[in-house]
């Protein structure tokens, strides 16, 4: 037995010695309790974080569920994963995949079975054909029920921020949404829940990383009542010391009107609002009120608007802001182009992480 495992370890090159490091091996970046009937979709991302192609046939991706110390199932993997690209996994039934009707493309892998729930444990494991090799990387804590745990992902989802695999669940890594996050509350059922996936959640692309404070545009703007849409941008680093230098500004908004910056340090959002978008989970904090400027009237789309948010941090009215923090923010106006209660206009939303 123990032969033919090591055989197979070397036909991926993939030996996992006590001199071989985790961080030449792929990871878990982030993982996914769909909302649409029967918990769908649910799938797993996978990231090659190194600078080198490594065979998945090395590995298997293996489930842990409602806390058991044994594996309720395991999946042999395959393919190249090329450097610093991904992989996702999709706990389904067939081929024909709610991943696909939310995402607008196929997963790279299907289970065959939807074989984890949001309080379930999964790991990615070295191959030996019986889902028992040694955890190379693990979302969760194997032996324990995530319900009512931080890392709790019950029709929710979360997403990582690291550069190497670790077979201990390191939570500080991590951003949870907590349980519901992307259960649809207007009654608007699956259309709006597939809005809230495609806008929270982010296949095949790492989140809260890299340079620039982890700044990533997401969510979607309202096209205004002059048919234009506001475009959300972004100038320098945020920092919890710096007292001014990013300036997050918009775009493409009606000239003379009044509107504002808002925020939230809990997360994302994709709830249908005022005929548009909330990109941003409550509560939620709101800036000054400012003026667009641009052209004199008639309406047109000269408008724009700025905020140093750096300085906003320096002012200190706000104890959340600090270094590591993670902000999601989303720019409102009024628009009376449109009848009430959907006469404003709402931008699309940025995330990012406050630096030291």
């Amino acid at each position: 037995m123990l032969r033919n495992a090591t055989r197979l370890l070397g036909a991926a090159a993939v030996v996992l010695t006590a001199g071989t490091a985790l961080a030449q091996h792929p990871m878990i970046t982030e993982i996914v309790d769909g909302t649409l009937t029967g918990g769908l979709p649910k799938w797993v991302e996978i990231h090659n974080p190194t600078g080198s192609t490594i065979d998945l046939a090395g590995y298997e991706i293996v489930n842990y569920n409602n806390g058991s110390l044994m594996k309720s199932g395991f999946y042999a993997l395959s393919g190249l994963l090329a450097p610093n690209s991904f992989y996702i996994v999709s706990y389904e039934a067939t081929t024909t995949t709610n991943y696909q009707t939310v995402y607008g493309s196929a997963p790279d892998f299907v289970t065959g079975f939807a074989g984890i729930n949001g309080n379930d444990c999964v790991a990615l494991q070295v191959a030996d054909g019986f889902g028992t090799g040694a955890v190379v990387d693990v979302f969760g804590v194997i032996g324990v029920d995530g319900v009512g745990q931080t890392w709790e992902y019950t029709d929710s989802h979360a997403y990582r921020c690291a550069s190497a695999p670790s077979a201990t669940f390191n939570t500080a890594e991590w951003t949870f949404f907590g349980p519901d996050a992307l259960e649809d509350t207007t009654g608007c059922g699956d259309p709006c829940e597939i809005t809230l996936m495609q806008t929270n959640t982010f296949p095949k692309s790492l989140q809260g990383c890299g340079g620039g404070g982890g700044i990533t545009v997401y969510c979607t703007s309202k096209v205004n009542s002059v048919s234009c849409t506001p475009v959300i941008a972004t100038s320098g680093t945020p920092s919890a010391s710096a007292g001014s230098g990013f300036n997050i500004t918009v775009s493409s908004v009606i000239n003379n009107k009044n509107g504002l910056f808002f925020y939230s340090t809990v997360g994302p959002n994709g709830l249908a609002f005022q005929g548009g978008h909330l990109c941003v989970k409550p509560p939620i904090k709101r800036t000054n009120v400012q003026n667009s400027a641009g052209n004199p009237p008639p309406n047109d789309c000269s408008g724009t608007y700025s905020f140093d948010f750096n300085a906003h941090i320096a002012g200190g009215t706000d104890p959340n802001l600090i270094q590591g923090a993670m902000v999601w923010g989303q720019w409102w106006a009024r628009d009376p182009g449109f009848s009430p209660p959907d006469n404003t206009s709402l931008s699309d939303a940025v995330e990012f992480t406050i630096g030291a």
